[in-house]
């Protein structure tokens, strides 16, 4: 019989949040995430999450709070995901081919207080935004030029310090919602808390042999769950995360030989 009370070797109390900060620091130069043309290195990846973090702050956002992201994937939005995770919100990425009824449903659902939407996507939401019932009149951003009372989220970002925010995350704290697709019905948040997210690292990391030196392709969009098996891994073990705008074979090739031709891949031996 074991009677020592030695610890035990369980999961490492390690957040995504402080992966980000070690990453940062291990491989700076290395590119954190790919989208088309932009790249975004993982030293600027950790300071850019940092300025999201702090304007979510200065915005009053609190712990658990849900922010809706009505986007196309992208570096920014990238950005605006991982900064959520990083001051104690909820990140909720939509499906933008969602109807009108069935987004003003989740927006509602997830009682989100800020909306941030893709230029092409602020029609669409405007739509509904008299239905809206949790959103601040002052919560709505989008990533180009703005009307009314929607505000240009980029140059706010930019105007925010790089510094670590002042929050202290657990395992246990909520970091996003996933919709289902409602092919049953009505769309069904499924929430997941840190540890759930950290499992995915620990489990579907090692089992597709993510380390540093892959370069994962995303090739579908930030919204879907599938998409999140690829992308946490990724993140947590220093990856480089390629982000596709919308798959075709053809788009998947080029993309595939675009990186082939600027990067020297790096194969560990056993």
């Amino acid at each position: 019989m074991i009677t020592t009370s030695a610890p035990v070797l369980d999961q490492p109390d390690l957040l995504y949040t402080d992966m980000i900060r070690i990453n940062a620091e291990l491989f700076a130069g290395k590119a954190a995430v790919i989208c088309g043309e932009e790249r975004l290195s993982w030293h600027d990846f950790h300071l850019r999450t940092n300025q999201v973090a702090n304007l979510l702050l200065d915005l009053g956002l609190q712990r658990n709070d849900k922010v809706c992201l009505v986007m196309d994937s992208s570096v920014l939005m990238f950005e605006l995901l991982w900064g959520v995770v990083k001051v104690g919100g909820v990140v909720v990425p939509l499906n933008i081919m969602m109807n009108d009824a069935s987004l003003a449903t989740t927006i509602n659902d997830c009682r989100a207080q800020l909306l941030i939407a893709s230029a092409p996507m602020v029609p669409k939401v405007a739509d509904i935004e008299s239905t809206l019932e949790h959103v601040r009149e002052s919560g709505r951003f989008t990533d180009g030029s703005a009307d009314g009372h929607w505000q240009n989220i980029r140059p706010l970002i930019d105007q925010q310090p790089a510094t670590d925010p002042p929050v202290q995350l657990s395992h246990s704290d909520s970091m996003n919602i996933i919709y289902s697709s409602g092919s049953t019905g009505t769309p069904k948040g499924i929430e997941h808390s840190h540890f759930a997210r950290h499992i995915y690292s620990l489990g579907f990391g090692p089992g597709l042999k993510m380390d540093r030196f892959s370069r994962p392709v995303c090739t579908t969009p930030l919204y879907t769950n599938g998409t999140w098996i690829t992308m946490l891994p990724a993140v947590y073990w220093g990856a480089t995360t390629i982000l596709m705008t919308g798959f075709s074979a053809e788009a998947f090739f080029q993309c595939v030989e675009r990186e082939r031709a600027t990067h020297v891949f790096m194969v560990p031996t056993q």
